[in-house]
């Protein structure tokens, strides 16, 4: 009996300790159109962790919740004004770092920006000709259409249960309220001409939409559906997030080289930070993220010298910048990166 016990204690004590799971990394994405690439980098320090050829131009990029998957629109390019229009949309792999499929959208073209369904594989994708909402399994490359009433619906945003999407459209300038299940646009909200970067809050209960062209921006009461306060924003306000906390709002303004930082809860309190880093040197802040838990932005800057920037939240300072070396760089994401397959 004492035999026994000792050998189950010796075989307890050797056996091997379990596998940790893997933590997942903090990860940016981007594109660079001339050159058909998506590059992940470091969320925390810009440094790269990969470059995948998509073979298409991406404009947009979106990742699944999961990190398992990340999809990009080509929109079109690589000539001047987008030209000539495409119709693809790139699904990479993530664990496996390289493309899983095209998806021809065959009569539908310029698909644009993406959201994917909170818990799904599944992403919801404007397109502007015919205005159209795409919904697309990353897994197989099926999709099924929603059309819509208004033309240009460049940008959307998902509420936080995935149940209704808000589509930007830029000219006259209106926002689209869409029933995902039923496929039906259940309200149109009219906003300012060029109506395109929007977020929703965290909480789901506002949605800022940047009008570039009337240099607005509209806060909109996601449940009676009314614009509750417009705010001026010079220097072309094109792109918006939400930190994760909700307590700031980000908004690149490539007209003036800025970022602007609103405080959601006093939004007439507005930090303005120039990302210009001398005066020959003409900067272009586009696509931008909160990473670090909301800590810092980071901007996709366009121009002569492109550059991937941090800016400190709190301070609304430049704390970091990185040179783009490829060509016509476009896009950002942030997202969780799955673990390699090899």
């Amino acid at each position: 009996m004492l035999l026994a016990t000792a050998a189950v204690a010796l075989s307890l004590s050797t056996s091997p300790a379990p596998t940790p799971t893997p933590t997942p990394t903090a990860v940016l994405a981007y594109a660079t159109r001339g050159d058909n690439t998506i590059h992940l980098v470091s969320a925390a320090d810009l440094s790269p962790i990969a470059s995948i050829p998509v073979g298409l131009g991406a404009h947009e990029i979106a990742f699944s919740s999961d990190g398992r998957w990340l999809i990009g629109s080509a929109y079109g390019g690589p000539g001047q004004g987008h030209q000539p229009a495409d119709n693809r949309l790139a699904i990479v792999d993530l664990a496996a770092r390289k493309l899983h499929k095209t998806v021809d959208l065959k009569g539908l073209q310029r698909p644009n920006d993406i959201a994917f369904v909170p818990g799904t594989s599944d992403a919801i994708v404007t397109v502007e000709v015919p205005p159209r909402l795409v919904r697309v399994s990353a897994a197989t490359g099926q999709y099924t259409e929603v059309p819509l009433k208004d033309k240009t619906g460049h940008m959307l945003t998902l509420s936080p249960d995935g149940q209704t999407a808000f589509v930007a459209h830029v000219m006259p300038g209106s926002l689209s309220v869409v029933d995902i299940a039923s496929k039906a646009v259940t309200a149109k909200v009219d906003l300012p001409t060029g109506a395109e970067g929007l977020a929703i809050s965290p909480d789901g209960a506002r949605i800022w939409v940047a009008s570039n062209r009337s240099g607005a921006v509209s806060i909109i009461d996601a449940k009676t559906r009314a614009v509750d306060r417009r705010l001026d924003c010079p220097g072309f306000p094109f792109r918006v997030e939400f930190a994760p906390s909700g307590d700031r709002v980000a908004i690149s303004c490539p007209g003036s080289g800025e970022v602007a930082l609103f405080d959601t809860a006093d939004p007439a309190k507005v930090a303005r930070v120039s990302v210009v880093a001398g005066t020959p040197k003409q900067a272009a802040p586009t696509a931008l993220a909160f990473v670090d838990g909301g800590r810092s932005v980071a901007v996709l800057c366009e121009g002569p010298s492109p550059e991937l920037v941090l800016i400190s939240a709190a301070d609304a300072e430049v704390t970091k910048r990185v040179p783009i070396t490829g060509p016509i760089p476009d896009a950002l994401a942030s997202g969780t990166l799955a673990p390699s397959a090899g």
